[in-house]
């Protein structure tokens, strides 16, 4: 093994920049509904809570260190958010036009991207991470409601939201997959990546063009596969 090198050139990444938000609402039987774009997405903060060691004392001394189970929280920054979201919240549309609050509000799922970029290489050159969010719900949160002024600003929504793990096969349960594009750099790889966001976020009709040897493809909805499928789709 050589000498660590310290700042080669291209190795000073940094992450930058939220979008591709989507929300899967969960349906009565586990399974999420189609996603919805999430507009207006200004960030994405991460919160999580235990995961942190537990100190035990004997024979006054330190006898042993315990991890405790972790929680993981996060809350969505937006300026507004999908229709879908309302059932999230907590609100119901009775009748057109009308929501009512303080009703039972749907689990989602959620995902991301953040953009990763060095001195060599900017967000155009697809380097980003997929954040995937599964099994989760959303507290109650402040909204505040000013009067236009000499200095007008958007209203700025957080939402605090927190997670339940879900199974996967092999490992503890997890509430997060996190996908670096990074890895992803043959192109049986990328062909993999990108068969992973046609699940994600859709895909657009085909259609069939014999001369250019391009078959006919079917209109397919954003779905929330589950962390099995993921693994499964790009470990084939």
């Amino acid at each position: 093994m050589s000498r660590i090198v310290w700042d080669q050139i291209g190795e000073h990444w940094m992450e930058t920049g939220t979008d591709h938000g989507v929300v899967y609402t969960m349906n009565s039987d586990g399974t999420y509904a189609a996603g919805a774009a999430f507009n207006g997405l200004r960030g994405f903060e991460e919160n999580p809570e235990g995961g942190e060691p537990e100190d035990f004392y004997a024979d006054n001394i330190k006898y042993a260190s315990i991890m405790s189970a972790e929680n993981y929280k996060y809350n969505i920054n937006s300026y507004t958010y999908p229709d879908e979201w309302n059932d999230c919240l907590g609100y119901k549309k009775p009748v057109r036009g009308v929501y009512l609050g303080q009703q039972a509000r749907k689990a989602f799922g959620f995902t991301c991207r953040t953009l990763l970029v060095n001195e060599t290489a900017s967000e155009s050159d697809d380097a980003y991470k997929i954040h995937i969010i599964y099994n989760s719900l959303a507290a109650p949160s402040q909204q505040n409601y000013e009067t236009v002024n000499a200095t007008p600003a958007g209203n700025e929504l957080s939402f605090s939201c927190s997670a339940t793990p879900v199974p996967v096969a092999g490992h503890k349960p997890v509430s997060k997959i996190t996908i670096d594009s990074r890895d992803f750099t043959t192109t049986e790889d990328k062909a993999k990546l990108t068969a992973l966001e046609d699940l994600l976020y859709g895909k657009d009709a085909v259609e069939a063009d014999a001369e250019h040897g391009i078959a006919a493809q079917e209109a397919t909805e954003p779905t929330l596969p589950t962390p099995n499928e993921i693994l499964t789709l790009l470990a084939a």
